[in-house]
């Protein structure tokens, strides 16, 4: 694999990994999403156990 490519999928994932925990922060403020977007029971309760 070139270089740049590389460099380039290596930079992607960065940015990829902060838009995740980005959006992990927001749903973790918006239980009332939780069940409309089909999270499962489990990590529902499980993400309750940590809400602020």
């Amino acid at each position: 694999m070139p270089a740049q490519t590389w460099r380039q999928l290596a930079q992607l994932a960065e940015c990829l990994t902060q838009e995740t925990l980005q959006a992990e922060a927001e749903l973790q403020e918006r239980p009332d999403l939780w069940q409309e977007l089909g999270l499962p029971r489990s990590l529902r309760q499980a993400m309750s156990q940590h809400t602020p």
